[in-house]
């Protein structure tokens, strides 16, 4: 019996994963992706809150470089430039919805639950209990669950440290 082997399987579906995935889809390698696409960006940043990239550095991996930020907002009526107004947060995840749509159709909505070594390089387990083979795993899960906190911090209450966290909002 044959087992199917994945070259590649990316966790994660924010900007990072999801232009990997348009990235690899062009070179046509198989691939598969996990996550909820632009999941930190939605439920983990202030509302009204403003990118500190300029627009023409916000834009996905696009093979054929047609679908860029500038692009998309051409396309829904949205104010746009490439330096001087800031990318609203709104603007990118939509933009980042849209560019998976168009360009990651393949994406699983799933949580990978595991991640071991195999013979054939990678064995990960899906939160619906699959289990996926592949020979490189990319692990492209954002920085939400990486923060260090230097040891000379780590007894401050949990809102001063909150500070520390802030994203950067600029003043309009």
């Amino acid at each position: 019996m044959s087992r199917n082997v994945t070259d590649t399987v990316i966790i994660g579906a924010g900007p990072y994963g999801l232009s990997l995935a348009a990235h690899l889809r062009a070179a046509g390698r198989s691939l598969r992706i996990f996550g909820t696409p632009m999941d930190f960006w939605a439920k983990h940043m202030p509302r009204g809150m403003f990118l500190k990239s300029e627009g023409f550095a916000s834009d996905l991996f696009d093979h054929d470089k047609t679908f860029t930020l500038k692009a998309f907002c051409a396309e829904n009526g949205v104010p746009y430039r490439d330096i001087g107004l800031p990318v609203r947060l709104d603007t990118f995840i939509a933009y980042g919805l849209e560019f998976r749509r168009r360009h990651v159709p393949e994406l699983e909505n799933l949580q990978i639950v595991s991640l071991a070594r195999s013979e054939a390089g990678f064995k990960l387990k899906t939160e619906a209990g699959e289990t996926v083979e592949a020979r490189r795993v990319v692990v492209a899960a954002g920085i939400m669950n990486f923060a260090y906190v230097p040891p000379e911090l780590a007894d401050l209450p949990n809102q001063e440290m909150a500070a520390f966290n802030r994203p950067y909002i600029p003043c309009t």
